[in-house]
C-alpha cells in the first residue's frame, strides 16, 4: 500500500511550513508551526487561531515566517557576559 505525497506532508516537518507567532492581547504570546506549507499565511494564521481556541479580536499582533527562515540575534550578548562577570567577582 501507497500512502499518497499530500498524506505524508501532513506528518513530516518540512522548511516550507509556517511558523506562527501570535500575541494575545493579555499579554499571552503563542508560536506554533503549522503544515502543510502549501497553505496560505491567512490559512495558516487561522488554524493557529483554532488550536489556541482564541478569535481574530483577541490578537495584538501576527508575527508569520517560514521554517526554513532561520535568524541568530547575538546583540547585547558581550553586555551580559560583562554585567554577568561583575556581578559574581
Amino acid at each position: 500500500m501507497t500512502i499518497p505525497a499530500q498524506v505524508t506532508e501532513v506528518f513530516a516537518p518540512s522548511d516550507s511550513d509556517w511558523v506562527i507567532t501570535i500575541a494575545y492581547r493579555d499579554g499571552v504570546v503563542r508560536s506554533r508551526r503549522i503544515n502543510p506549507g502549501r497553505i496560505t499565511e491567512e490559512q495558516a494564521v487561522n488554524f493557529a487561531l483554532a488550536a489556541d481556541r482564541r478569535t481574530v479580536v483577541e490578537i495584538a499582533s501576527v508575527q508569520a515566517r517560514r521554517a526554513s527562515d532561520v535568524a541568530v540575534v547575538a546583540t547585547g550578548a558581550d553586555g551580559f557576559l560583562e554585567r554577568m562577570r561583575r556581578i559574581n567577582g
